[in-house]
């Protein structure tokens, strides 16, 4: 798709469907649900890049966050992250071929980046 068409899907099938679940589960903290919300307060000039802004993970915090029964766990894993999947028409992360749709196309990674072998 062109950016103007990203936009467009964007703001017709990915807004409608992921405002309610955000706002569903914490209405006072997402009140105010816009591209903003997931692509950072500098979503125009950074051109909608993702990541961008939000809470970046590590490993270690990604297989907490699937083991964790904190309801915000639960919520990101069972509902943000199968539907957001579902909506971009990517199959969840698999992570025995290493591919799909994760926590990471959304969030930073935190993890310093490998040594280059010598």
């Amino acid at each position: 798709m062109t950016h103007e068409q990203r936009g467009h899907f964007m703001a017709t099938v990915v807004m409608p469907a992921m405002q309610p679940l955000f706002q569903n589960h914490d209405s006072a903290r997402y009140a105010e649900f816009s591209c903003a919300t997931c692509h950072g307060a500098n979503a125009h000039e950074v051109n909608f890049v993702m990541p961008n802004g939000i809470h970046p993970l590590t490993h270690a915090d990604v297989m907490a966050t699937f083991q964790s029964q904190d309801p915000s766990a639960t919520w990101m894993t069972q509902q943000v992250w199968p539907e957001m999947a579902r909506l971009i028409g990517e199959p969840q992360f698999n992570p025995e071929t290493g591919t799909g749709f994760s926590c990471m196309n959304c969030h930073a990674n935190a993890e310093p980046p490998a040594a280059a072998a010598p």
